[in-house]
């Protein structure tokens, strides 16, 4: 069950009801608010029943996301007897999200799956999807844990031009979903999961999760890598807006300018 998109009316009642209310203050130009989109969903679906998890487009009701002081996107805020009691921007992981509302809900164990897969992949952006692709082929069985969407970096990208193959570029949402869509076709298997343990010395190795302990023979990292930050004011908000961090890909974008 995906989260619904509501309008200042419901999230009035909603706020009045007795559940807890999550709203994600978002917008569709904005490449990491499509990005957890997936995550967010999964929350929606997974909580169906102990808390309220809703969607508000900026965009369409701006004045209500000014009243409750949004200033970057996506912001997410967490709402207790009609009050909001904490907010959270840009989560990086659907455990993020999770950690965020866990004050409101009951402690989840951690289960152990009995499993134990030919290789486990942690990460799921173009490098863990090329490995999922290549050994689901070769007939293993194989699990790609991410934590967020898939994609990684480049799922923040709102135009590819360098990936060969998409004379006209394509969309880096777009491009990540067709990269784990090919690799499932053989077999490889996705699990939105936060790892925040391995232990590579036993066999079979010990993945410890967000979502459980996950067994395989063999484990390749593909955990790829984050921008530097500068930390300066607005640097978030402005991120596509004049605000880049690599310039194999957003050179283009500069080309003949002063910067």
């Amino acid at each position: 069950m995906a989260a619904q998109h509501i309008n200042p009316d419901v999230f009035s009642q909603l706020l009045a009801g007795d559940k807890p209310v999550l709203v994600d203050f978002w917008a569709p130009w904005c490449p990491y608010c499509v990005k957890i989109t997936e995550a967010y969903d999964a929350i929606a679906e997974k909580y169906q029943g102990q808390i309220e998890v809703v969607k508000v487009n900026i965009d369409d009701y701006e004045a209500l996301s000014d009243q409750q002081g949004v200033e970057v996107i996506p912001t997410l805020i967490l709402y207790q007897g009609g009050q909001a009691v904490d907010s959270i921007v840009a989560p990086e992981s659907q455990a993020a999200i999770e950690r965020f509302i866990g004050k409101t809900l009951p402690q989840k164990p951690q289960e152990e799956n009995a499993q134990v897969h030919d290789m486990l992949i942690i990460g799921g952006g173009p490098g863990g999807y090329t490995a999922a692709l290549y050994a689901a082929r070769a007939g293993l069985d194989v699990l790609v844990l991410e934590k967020l969407s898939a994609g990684g970096q480049m799922a923040l990208t709102q135009q590819v031009d360098n990936y060969p193959g998409f004379d006209a570029g394509i969309d880096g949402v777009a491009l990540s979903k067709q990269m784990q869509a090919q690799a499932q076709r053989f077999g490889a298997k996705t699990r939105i999961a936060e790892v925040t343990r391995v232990q590579l010395n036993e066999n079979p190795k010990k993945i410890e999760t967000s979502e459980g302990v996950f067994l395989s023979k063999t484990v390749v990292l593909a955990t790829g890598a984050n921008p530097r930050e500068l930390g300066l004011p607005e640097e978030k908000a402005l991120v596509n807006h004049g605000v880049a961090y690599c310039a194999a890909c957003d050179g283009m974008f500069f080309k003949d300018k002063t910067v």
